[in-house]
């Protein structure tokens, strides 16, 4: 219910394109490993969608370098970019994520609570509560909470002059455009691995399959330990059984 409250709150018209490149934004590409990420770019398909979905999120405001002509589209190595990508994002996102795991974990139920205490003093008849009734309600949970992201930048000086990589700086300005304009409500947590989620769906509790597979695997083991023991056995005598 907290998460539903927590999404209708942030809700923000966006088309189902929009979403879908944002899961794959998130889901695909910032919450992947690095193993993860490589093996991915080995599917041309895949890199085409890791491609479709950041030109569309990041450069909708112009491309990401400078003069190109139709040579250097027709030669751009996409993996080796999407992977430069990937390593200029990746930590931005890691401070993002901890942040956001933060605010969903404590700041939102903190804000909750709040919100039952101060309901609960004006509705109360105890004539010692009542007479704060009155009084503003102030609470440290409200106050608005920021977070510290660190940005890192590469900087030679070999040409005789301060240069910046304009590439990366454009990547990383499309990046926070992005997440200027993203309702926090749309992201959540995975409730068995804990990575981010995009919701696509108010009732949407994992990131994959596999791990709602998982979790209600554990939830079994942690209510019925000694029958899920038995039907383990069973299935390994069952197993053994099997012709070879």
């Amino acid at each position: 219910m907290q998460r539903k409250r927590f999404m209708e709150k942030n809700e923000k018209k966006l088309s189902a394109a929009t979403k879908k490149n944002i899961k794959t934004l998130v889901q695909d590409f910032l919450e992947y490993d690095e193993e993860q990420f490589k093996t991915a770019l080995e599917n041309e398909s895949a890199t085409e969608k890791y491609w479709a979905s950041l030109d569309t999120l990041f450069f909708k405001n112009g491309f990401w370098m400078d003069e190109l002509d139709s040579e250097d589209m027709e030669n751009l190595d996409r993996k080796k970019i999407l992977y430069e990508f990937y390593e200029t994002l990746k930590p931005m996102w890691v401070q993002v994520k901890s942040s956001l795991t933060n605010y969903i974990n404590e700041i939102v139920p903190e804000r909750e609570n709040a919100k039952v205490l101060w309901h609960n003093i004006e509705n109360t008849t105890h004539p010692e509560i009542r007479k704060y009734k009155d009084l503003p309600p102030f609470d440290p949970a409200y106050q608005e909470k920021f977070y510290d992201i660190t940005l890192q930048f590469k900087v030679s000086f070999d040409s005789g002059s301060v240069t910046f990589f304009k590439r990366k700086l454009s990547i990383v300005n499309g990046f926070l455009d992005f997440l200027h304009d993203l309702p926090p409500g749309l992201l959540s947590l995975c409730d068995y691995c804990h990575k981010v989620i995009v919701l696509t769906r108010s009732d949407k509790r994992y990131c994959r399959t596999s791990c709602a597979s998982s979790r209600n695997q554990k939830e079994k083991w942690e209510k019925d330990r000694e029958g899920m023991r038995k039907k383990e056995r069973a299935r390994n005598e069952q197993r053994k059984q099997q012709p070879k």
